[in-house]
């Protein structure tokens, strides 16, 4: 059993609490641990996400600020000076010359589209760069004039434009004086803006970064087509759907937490921050590209986890195999130790033993461990019956196993103990070397009385003719066979009763068994306890008389057979007579000429003539030596 493969439900209904609790204990952790560690990654690629969105953002934004500051500090330097120059009542050329130069030293510090100092200064229109206007121009209605009149305090950044000139995206920047009326600006191209942009964007993958003006216009986008859009009018775009998100969390697009959203399958971690000129700079990435790592981690994590819990579980299902096969294995061999009387595990190349078992009343006083010859020897002293001890002490020599378990696995002896009780002793081969060498047995002893009488029985039962008590047919013929093959000789006799149908057509069956039974019961009495007695079938018998080799003998046995069949007594009612009909042949011994067949056929001619005539007769075989003549008894 031990190296039969068990199936996994016997296996698994072999599992107790304890195993069960275990293999729950051990995928609970084994979860638990993949769920923390999947947890501390995600926790862990959230926070780089968040810095690095802050850091695009922070990043982006301090380059814009950096980017427009220098603008508008040139501009508050230009207006200051502006200031002076109408304080001290400077004349309009002087303030136009200004304008000029200082528009010549700052075309090689600002941006390259950078178009000069201009304004509306002392109600006239006067341009740095020397650029005249149309006529229909109107200064004063221009949106650079207009916002700065709304906001007196501050310096203001007009939304952009696009400059008719150069078709470049353009800024401009004003700044009320302190007249109250006058005016003066500058513009700046958006193209470093940009720049800073698609750089900020490029340094992050799955980036997105724009600027928006306050009334949510991009003024620069990593992705140039979307530059200009409105995006609070504008629909189901990514820039829409991150403004209306930051204005219902937060009513305002001043200032917002991290948030996210979702658009076309993708999701969005967006980062805000508040630039120079009220415009804000905003960072969205997309998160897969950050999270796919991550996912690819915790599948791998999951695959090894799920991969060692299946390790696991082979490895237990294994132990719980192997614990499985122990315990059937213990559970066989306590059966078969219960099943012996004495059981004994022997090593035959220590020459020592362990006692698996021993149910016999007396204990043999032994060393425990080793002498295993010594203690198998002293056993049979003790236990065995005296006409069978040195058979059994030549079948318990160990020095003779390998050769008498060459081609065999097992060897056994039938004996009787001393209190005459059938044992069957059994010596199985246990191990063996790769030469054959045994090494190992297991030597039992088990009761077979029982079995032994239940045989003897059994056997008798087969033999014995039920009716009458002697031998049947086959085990007669069996029994003179064996006899005649060992050469041993006698008187053959085959015998049938007369008329006998005639009791059982008179006075019935009940009759005609009676008959039988008298005629098996006046054999028994007549020949001895060895002498083979038989019913061949119906009325007819038949008796091999061992020794008897002449006629003179013979008579005298059959003479007192005839008397016992003339004192039979019947029913009163059962007036015939019981008469046999005989035929006799001598078989001498050592014969090689006679079988049971001929035997037969011999004796039947013979009784079929003593039926020839009336009573109990007898007919010999004539053949040479052994030729009588028949006589009348």
């Amino acid at each position: 059993m031990n190296k039969k493969r068990l199936s996994l439900s016997q296996v698994v209904q072999n599992f107790d609490r304890k195993h069960i609790l275990t293999i729950i204990l051990s995928i609970t952790l084994s979860f638990a641990a993949i769920s923390i560690m999947g947890n501390m990654l995600y926790q862990a690629t959230q926070d780089v996400l968040e810095m690095r969105g802050e850091i695009d953002v922070i990043q982006s934004s301090d380059r814009f600020n950096s980017y427009l500051i220098v603008d508008k500090n040139a501009l508050i330097v230009a207006g200051n000076d502006v200031n002076k120059m109408l304080l001290d009542g400077a004349p309009t050329d002087e303030i136009l010359e200004y304008l000029t130069t200082q528009s010549g030293n700052l075309s090689n510090t600002l941006a390259k589209s950078f178009t000069g100092l201009y304004g509306w200064i002392r109600n006239e229109y006067l341009d740095g760069a020397g650029w005249v206007p149309d006529d229909d121009f109107v200064a004063t209605e221009r949106p650079w004039y207009q916002a700065a009149i709304t906001h007196p305090q501050s310096t203001v950044f007009v939304d952009p434009y696009v400059d008719v000139q150069t078709g470049n995206v353009m800024m401009t920047i004003a700044r009320l004086l302190d007249d109250g009326e006058s005016v003066i600006a500058l513009d700046i191209g958006l193209e470093g803006v940009q720049e800073i942009t698609e750089t900020v964007a490029a340094n992050t993958p799955g980036g997105m970064v724009m600027v928006i003006d306050n009334n949510s216009t991009a003024i620069t986008h990593s992705i140039t087509s979307e530059i200009g859009k409105n995006y609070s009018e504008d629909e189901g775009s990514l820039g829409s759907l991150i403004i209306r998100t930051a204005k219902a969390n937060n009513g305002t697009l001043e200032y917002s937490e991290p948030f996210t959203v979702n658009h076309a399958g993708k999701s969005y971690m967006v980062f805000m921050n508040h630039i120079e000129g009220g415009w804000h700079s905003i960072s969205a990435i997309d998160t897969h590209f950050f999270y796919k790592p991550l996912i690819r981690v915790i599948l791998f994590t999951l695959t090894l986890g799920i991969f060692a819990l299946v390790l696991f579980l082979l490895n237990f299902y294994s132990l719980s195999q192997r614990e499985l096969r122990n315990r059937i294995l213990g559970i066989q061999i306590k059966a078969v130790a219960d099943i012996y009387d004495n059981l004994l595990d022997i090593n035959l190349t220590e020459d020592s033993f362990y006692e698996l078992s021993n149910h016999k009343k007396a204990e043999i006083s032994a060393d425990k461990q080793m002498n295993a010859q010594k203690v198998l020897y002293d056993r049979t002293e003790a236990w065995v019956a005296e006409s069978m001890k040195p058979y059994m002490e030549e079948f318990l020599d160990c020095s003779t196993l390998n050769q008498r378990l060459a081609e065999k696995s097992t060897l056994t002896a039938e004996f009787l103990d001393i209190d005459n009780i059938w044992y069957r002793g059994r010596i199985i081969c246990a191990e063996r070397m790769n030469d054959r060498t045994v090494t190992r047995v297991l030597w039992g002893t088990e009761s077979i009385d029982d079995e032994k009488r239940q045989q003897e029985h059994l056997q008798h039962m087969a033999e014995t003719d039920l009716m009458t008590g002697v031998k049947n047919r086959i085990s007669g013929e069996y029994s003179i066979t064996e006899l005649l093959n060992s050469g041993k000789g006698g008187m053959f006799v085959l015998f049938d009763i007369d008329h006998f149908k005639l009791f059982n057509d008179q006075y019935g069956h009940t009759v005609g068994d009676q008959v039988i039974i008298a005629v098996a019961n006046c054999l028994k009495n007549a020949f001895r306890a060895n002498d083979i007695v038989m019913r061949l079938g119906g009325d007819e018998f038949a008796v091999f008389a061992l020794g008897i080799h002449s006629r003179e003998i013979g008579d005298k046995v059959l003479e007192r057979f005839f008397d016992y069949i003339n004192n039979i007594v019947l029913e009163k009612s059962v007036s015939q007579k019981i008469c046999l009909s005989a035929g006799v042949v001598l078989c001498p011994d050592d014969n090689n000429a006679l079988n049971f067949i001929q035997l037969y056929a011999a004796a039947d001619k013979c009784m079929y003539d003593s039926k020839k005539i009336e009573g109990n007769h007898v007919t010999y075989d004539d053949r040479g030596s052994m030729a009588y003549t028949p006589e009348r008894m």
